[in-house]
């Protein structure tokens, strides 16, 4: 409903914003006239950043931070001048609200709410009175000059723009430098509200690989939570071509001398085994019986007796290895 002050005032209720009450006419051009007054209720006490969004369309919404009134128990704040400018014929204001709470790290976002402005059709309303007054003179200083280089040569041939310079060509072609034509740097903006806390991370449980394949066990930062096992593809290249023969390798030291046997007696029914290291080898005959028949005459001997048989009678002190070896073997 209409009000007899300049305010706009809105009643917030935790993400809910509406107008409660307005002039009976909003236009763009009521620069510093309208004041956007906002009252909370109980739900945004935790909330102390408070900071109003300001835009004439959804992308590219203008922040501005909110101050608390000495008078009365709201917060306000003007609308700012680049957002009435996009409005200068008219069309909707759109307005939303965000409060932080940084004890606990988190914050409320109003949905948005439209106020029907009426347009202005002038831009000098978005400047201030000394920009304007500034502006002026600029350009009041600059026609003098214009109609200073009109009287004296024919005319201007051209007017361009050269790393922010005005260059003038006259029609003698002289050409004169205006200097820099931009104005003074504008003040840097508030800061804007913090985001909200981003979602949990992706945590690699485990990583292996299989068969060539690296495999990735995958969850959502919960310990307690399900797991997704991610197949990154093969980590393993395929096998290069066989490479030349390398040279070959130095020969090596001469090893040591190994031991041989340098006699070989029976006694006892142990075979004795002299080695050239001097040492001494019995290796025990069983003494298993064995029958051996030769025609009509048979003979009983353990196989002890018949190795020392034919040591005796046939191998002597002359028995070699071999020799041995093959008595043993008939």
């Amino acid at each position: 409903m209409p009000n007899e002050s300049n305010d706009l005032i809105f009643e917030v209720s935790a993400a809910s914003l509406a107008l409660a009450s307005a002039p009976a006419v909003v236009s763009a051009g009521s620069i510093d006239a309208n004041r956007c007054r906002f009252v909370f209720d109980s739900t945004w006490a935790r909330y102390g950043s408070r900071t109003a969004f300001f835009g004439a369309h959804r992308d590219g919404m203008k922040p501005t931070l909110l101050s608390r009134d000495s008078e009365a128990d709201t917060f306000s704040c003007h609308i700012p001048r680049s957002v009435l400018a996009r409005l200068q014929h008219g069309g909707d204001l759109l307005i939303s609200l965000s409060g932080y709470d940084g004890e606990n790290e988190s914050t409320l976002r109003t949905a948005l709410c439209s106020v029907a402005l009426q347009g202005s059709g002038n831009t000098d309303i978005y400047l201030s009175a000394e920009e304007r007054s500034a502006f002026l003179e600029q350009c009041s200083a600059f026609l003098a000059f214009v109609e200073g280089v009109a009287a004296e040569i024919k005319g201007i041939l051209s007017a361009e723009l050269v790393d922010d310079h005005l260059i003038i060509t006259l029609t003698d072609l002289t050409q004169i430098d205006l200097g820099d034509i931009r104005g003074p740097q504008g003040i840097q903006g508030i800061q804007g509200a913090q985001g909200a806390k981003g979602d949990r991370g992706t945590v690699i449980e485990n990583a292996e690989v299989v068969d060539g394949h690296l495999y990735l066990e995958l969850n959502d930062g919960n310990p307690y939570g399900d797991t997704v096992l991610v197949d990154c593809g093969a980590v393993k290249g395929q096998k290069g071509d066989t490479g030349q023969q390398g040279p070959q390798g130095v020969q090596g030291e001469k090893g040591n001398s190994g031991t041989g046997i340098s006699s070989i007696s029976f006694s006892g029914g142990n075979f004795i085994f002299t080695l050239t290291n001097g040492n001494t080898l019995q290796v025990r005959v069983p003494d298993k019986s064995f029958t051996v028949t030769s025609g009509n005459s048979t003979l009983t001997k353990t196989a002890s007796e018949w190795v020392q048989y034919y040591y005796d009678e046939i191998v002597g002190a002359e028995a070699t290895l071999g020799a041995i070896e093959g008595m043993v073997g008939q």
